[in-house]
């Protein structure tokens, strides 16, 4: 008796692999897009809360009529030592523009802390 595979088992199991492959890859591939898209949130998210630090120090710069708004920048959170600089959008891989606004409007009591366009958390489909 031969020890080892035939050609046909071989095959077989290339054709096992190929299909566990094709199962498994697209399903990787979404998981990873959406936990780009989370951490991109959770980016914007701190990037917002590095403004509302901002405004309770800079208090007395806020708008004091109901629908003011301030307008600043990335880079001003960056010079105010809120926010590290450089900072990369994971859904594009492209660095954040320290030009970026962030908006506070006044509304009733309260501040509304807003982003401009420029912070986008779209994803690009990778080919």
């Amino acid at each position: 008796m031969k020890k080892g595979f035939t050609l046909a088992e071989l095959i077989g199991v290339i054709v096992v692999l190929a299909l566990i492959s094709l199962i498994t890859i697209p399903a990787i591939s979404k998981i990873l897009r959406q936990n780009k898209g989370s951490l991109c949130e959770t980016q914007m998210n701190n990037i917002l809360a590095a403004a509302r630090s901002y405004g309770a120090d800079n208090v007395f710069a806020l708008p004091s009529e109901d629908g003011g708004r301030l307008t600043i920048t990335l880079g001003d959170l960056i010079t105010g030592g809120y926010i590290e600089d450089e900072i990369e959008n994971p859904a594009t891989k492209e660095i954040i523009d320290i030009d970026s606004e962030i908006y506070i409007t006044k509304t009733g009591k309260k501040w509304k802390y807003e982003l401009s366009d420029d912070f986008s958390c779209e994803i690009e489909d990778e080919d």
